[in-house]
């Protein structure tokens, strides 16, 4: 990723550092310091309300855990390092009329989710 950073002095003045990307402001701080947030990115996360039981779908901000507690183990998963973080793409069936649904975790954390449907009844789709 690419972030320009503008520094701004004046004599008896704390500078003032204005951070740009593609050619909007994305962050200001006082000094010359790169704000240690800078690159965080903010996943929702599903709410804790009592009484809601039992989650259906998968949602972005979601652990492997509470994943796997909805639908079991993956049938495929993938392993490997974006940006220097662990992460995965998994696909897990859905329900018994198999159906299935593929998720790419950065961190332990769902950050997509894509519906794949049903597989074809091709015997080739079938792992047979």
């Amino acid at each position: 990723m690419s972030v320009d950073q503008w520094v701004f002095a004046r004599a008896g003045q704390a500078d003032l550092s204005v951070f740009f990307r593609a050619g909007r402001v994305i962050a200001r701080a006082a000094g010359r310091e790169v704000p240690n947030d800078l690159f965080r990115v903010e996943l929702p996360s599903p709410p804790n309300a009592e009484g809601e039981g039992r989650m259906l779908a998968p949602r972005l901000g979601m652990t492997t855990t509470d994943v796997e507690a909805l639908y079991g183990a993956p049938r495929y998963r993938v392993d490997y390092v974006f940006n220097g973080q662990p992460s995965s793409h998994a696909v897990y069936e859905v329900s018994e009329r198999r159906t299935f649904t593929a998720l790419t975790f950065v961190e332990g954390v769902v950050t997509e989710l894509e519906d794949l449907g049903r597989m074809p009844d091709d015997p080739a789709f079938q792992g047979r």
